[in-house]
């Protein structure tokens, strides 16, 4: 009898120590909850990856992410910074926590001040589910409040800056009385992005007992770009252009280069500490490349082709950005999905992957990535919504951009002026916007260059109607007013449509 039971207990345990990895994720989750690196660009353009069809920029690393884990062809964001950051580290849609038509100029309300005391960040749930919480990098939402234990879920930080600005990528980093939080005057780290990631790679090292949370938040790539990035490596993009017959900002491919290497080092310090197997790497730009030149008569920094537009246009080449995730054990490696997302879906994902329930209190737009990441459902939503000077309704492969008549008021622009006085900036009065309608089919025209607005009323008025619909339930009734949008499209000889 003993024997038999013996070889029962052999049995069961072969079975088990031959189960595929992501059962072990599952039985393992109650003993030790995957940690997370969440790896945060800036300004990165969706085409700037070699993994999403740039030969120019060498981005190997990366690539090799994509490669063991999965790749979306379909993530969008906000089109400016700020939003973006303030919908992934919420959940809700940037919208929510602004008005939109209600506001002074309607369409670009977006959150440009601190986060609501009351929002409780994907670092503050994760933390309270017992995981080692570190912030490296680039803020973005105005002020860094409450430094010490309430940095809104953040224990360990590093590079944070005191205020919303730019920095350079070499030492000294700021100018006047800028400055990051936690680094000397006098103190010259480096080369900005190698600086960070060893900051980052401290905080792996420091944690690696325990769950964590890493949120390496570049500045890369990010404006300023002249004479910014390494030279050997600008010098190498320069000839492969030339050779290839096509045009580029070199420090730009460089600045993209050194953020490439930095990932390859945080990788390579997982695989060193023995973490790899059990931590999920998450890799995003906050919106799409900047398409405009640095300085008037210059190169683009960079081009977002075949995508239209980018940063802080509502086209594809200003909100759809690279999305990778690797999760050894759940995520099929090699994987490409047009799964439609939206910036305030990196909230409930990052707590499903660590099987943590959003807070009660803390109501959210954005839905789990989970079952597209396990394999279970090919997508979790149907439409997405962001906007910035235009408001945009996706469903299927059909894209309905709105942009509102807006009519500055005298008040409006003095308040402008004045602003700017107090920095001493020069100021231009923005101009007048009339109403328009533009409607694309994504899926036979992914460069948005044919509208089909005209042609398609039944398309528009559905998606409007869902647009509008979709305001109303992000600012709530009594914000939601269409007299502004009216008065204005009257005054520019035009008739504002209800939806």
């Amino acid at each position: 009898m003993g024997r038999l039971l013996l070889r029962l207990f052999l049995a069961v345990f072969v079975v088990f120590a031959f189960l595929p990895s992501r059962a072990g994720w599952a039985m393992g989750t109650r003993m030790r909850q995957p940690n997370i690196v969440f790896i945060l660009a800036d300004d990165l353009g969706w085409a700037d990856l070699g993994c999403y069809g740039n030969r120019i920029f060498e981005t190997p690393n990366i690539d090799g992410l994509a490669r063991s884990g999965v790749r979306f062809t379909e993530a969008h964001v906000c089109t400016v910074c700020m939003p973006s950051r303030v919908g992934i580290l919420t959940g809700k849609n940037p919208t929510r926590l602004a008005s939109l038509y209600g506001a002074t100029e309607p369409c670009r309300a977006t959150p440009w001040d601190s986060l609501p005391p009351g929002e409780v960040t994907y670092a503050e749930a994760l933390a309270a589910a017992g995981y080692a919480t570190g912030h490296v990098g680039k803020w973005g939402v105005r002020h860094w409040q409450d430094r010490g234990e309430r940095d809104r879920g953040f224990a360990w930080c590093a590079f944070t800056e005191d205020w919303y600005f730019l920095p350079n990528y070499r030492y000294p980093f700021f100018t006047g009385e800028n400055h990051f939080l936690d680094l000397a005057p006098a103190e010259d780290p480096g080369y900005l992005v190698d600086a960070m990631t060893a900051k980052a790679e401290a905080f792996l090292t420091e944690h690696r007992d325990r769950p964590f949370l890493l949120t390496l938040s570049h500045f890369a790539v990010h404006t300023p770009i002249a004479n910014q990035g390494k030279p050997e490596l600008a010098a190498r993009i320069r000839e492969r252009a030339k050779a290839a017959g096509v045009t580029v900002t070199p420090d730009y491919g460089a600045i993209v280069e050194s953020l490439d290497a930095s990932t390859g080092r945080i990788l390579a310090t997982l695989r060193k500490l023995g973490l790899e197997e059990r931590t999920v790497v998450v890799f995003l730009s906050d919106n799409g490349g900047e398409w405009n030149p640095e300085t008037p008569g210059g190169l683009a920094v960079t081009s977002n082709a075949p995508l239209r537009g980018g940063k802080a246009t509502v086209y594809e080449g200003g909100i759809r950005v690279p999305l990778i995730v690797r999760w050894p054990g759940t995520v099929k490696p090699g994987t490409v999905t047009a799964a439609l997302t939206a910036v305030e879906d990196v909230y409930p994902t990052l707590l499903g992957i660590a099987g943590v329930p959003v807070p009660a209190k803390q109501k959210i737009d954005g839905v789990s990535l989970v079952p597209v990441l396990d394999g279970s459902r090919a997508s979790v939503r149907e439409t997405m919504f962001t906007q910035w000077e235009g408001a945009v309704a996706r469903r299927g492969p059909w894209k309905l951009i709105e942009y509102p008549p807006y009519v500055p008021t005298a008040a409006e622009i003095e308040s402008g002026r004045a602003k700017a006085a107090k920095k001493g900036k020069p100021y231009t009065p923005p101009e007048p916007r009339r109403f328009a309608l533009e409607l694309y089919n994504l899926a036979d025209d992914l460069g948005e260059t044919h509208d089909l607005s005209a042609g398609q009323p039944g398309i528009v008025r559905d998606l409007r109607r869902e647009l509008h619909a979709w305001m109303k339930a992000m600012v709530g009734e009594a914000q939601y007013s269409l007299d502004r949008p009216r008065a204005d499209a009257k005054a520019q000889g035009q008739t504002y449509p209800d939806p």
